[in-house]
């Protein structure tokens, strides 16, 4: 196992899931690929979709640039990036495009309304993907 691909979204199953990625890269000296995902599909209609995609970039370089911090001492190596599109099948395609041997993912997102909004993001990577994926609660 070379590369962990941890999709964060700032919720505490979110910060679980990374914490398990860390423990996991240790033990195989992985590297950590961060990804967040801000899902702009739904702004289309919106008026001021440009500004509250600005917004929300910000929102999701700081998560990241956080993420990071808490990982100075990580020594194989950690990546972050963030993508616009549909949650989990940007996670699926940045799986494939980095050729992750494993996904972390926490088991639900900020709440109720990012649940039904985004339709059991973990639920889809875990059907959809093509390489193995850990939950954690």
């Amino acid at each position: 196992m070379k590369r962990i691909l941890v999709p964060i979204d700032g919720s505490e199953n979110s910060k679980r899931a990374l914490e398990r990625a860390k423990e996991l890269g240790q033990l195989y000296h992985a590297e950590l690929i961060i990804l967040t995902v801000i899902d702009n599909g739904r702004f289309f209609s919106i008026e001021f979709k440009d500004e509250l995609i600005k917004i929300l970039e910000q929102n999701a370089k700081e998560l990241l640039a956080n993420a990071e911090n808490g990982l100075k001492d990580y020594p194989f190596g950690v990546k972050t990036m963030y993508k616009f599109g549909d949650v989990p099948d940007e996670i699926i395609n940045v799986a494939d495009e980095e050729d992750v041997d494993l996904i972390v993912i926490g088991t639900r997102g900020l709440g109720a309304f990012s649940r039904a909004v985004l339709g059991g993001v973990s639920h889809k990577v875990v059907t959809h993907a093509d390489r193995s994926v850990l939950v954690v609660k």
